[in-house]
């Protein structure tokens, strides 16, 4: 194993269409190496076609210049009783080899707290499809989940997701083993 010795930092709506084609192609392919499932088209929609108001992705590679993991950060605003609110979703993938190592928390809470000080006043939400029993903050694990005020689904829901069309499928997707 060759450990992580770089990153990339992209925006998606900043490429031209052939590069953005590109980039989800590579992406799908690292991404079926790291979990069973999915789709290629969804995988796009989401990742790059998703409508986010802000979209960045971090590539990770190793010393041999592999991509080995990418982490996909979406902020969405919407108005929600009439108010803007933001809706923050990560999508994060990385070869079993190279995890904990918490390589991705500066580049989410570096850019969670920039949107949090840009507009304190604004409502924010996470949206996660933490689908791994390792991911540090999945509910019910040692993570950090634990430690959330509100979480959703919950038995009151703060606001539907689906109403505002932010995709949330990951029913197809499970961990590689």
């Amino acid at each position: 194993m060759h450990l992580l010795t770089r990153t990339i930092t992209l925006k998606p709506q900043q490429l031209a269409t052939h590069e953005r084609n590109e980039l989800a192609e590579r992406l799908f392919t690292l991404h079926r190496r790291i979990f069973a499932g999915g789709n290629g088209e969804l995988f796009r929609r989401q990742l790059i076609d998703n409508g986010a108001r802000d979209s960045t992705l971090l590539l990770q590679q190793n010393r041999l210049g592999e991509t080995i993991g990418y982490c996909a950060l979406h902020l969405f605003e919407v108005e929600h009783q009439a108010r803007t609110t933001g809706v923050v979703r990560i999508q994060a993938g990385l070869l079993p080899g190279y995890r904990r190592r918490n390589s991705l928390i500066p580049f989410t809470f570096g850019h969670i707290l920039r949107h949090r000080l840009r507009h304190p006043l604004r409502p924010l939400y996470f949206l996660g499809a933490l689908i791994h029993p390792a991911m540090p903050c999945a509910p019910n694990t040692r993570g950090s989940g634990r430690h959330l005020r509100r979480r959703w689904p919950a038995t009151k829901p703060i606001f539907s997701i689906a109403v505002y069309g932010i995709s949330t499928s990951t029913r197809s997707i499970r961990p590689v083993r």
